[in-house]
């Protein structure tokens, strides 16, 4: 589950009126394995986040492919880049 979010103000989503103040809990678990946009979500597969090349595919909004565990949005982890950053240092 993600960190707990407040919307600003009214809103519509999908027919439902989410009135301002309403605690959204964005369900991670969920989106990351939506068979939409991965093919068998339950299976570690690293390559899926690869283009035919090898390289990896570009991020837009609506693949999911952003890190999730950090967060989007407003609220998105400020230290996400040092995170990765770091990762690739010690892998490297």
């Amino acid at each position: 589950m993600g960190v707990i979010h407040t919307a600003s103000e009214d809103f519509e989503y999908q027919g439902y009126i989410i009135s301002k103040g309403t605690y959204l809990i964005d369900n991670i678990w969920g989106q990351t394995r939506d068979t939409s946009v991965y093919q068998n979500p339950e299976e570690f597969d690293p390559t899926r986040f690869l283009d035919a090349s090898g390289n990896l595919l570009p991020v837009t909004p609506d693949t999911r492919l952003d890190l999730l565990g950090f967060g989007h949005g407003r609220r998105i982890c400020p230290g996400k880049d040092f995170a990765v950053n770091g990762i690739f240092i010690a892998c490297a």
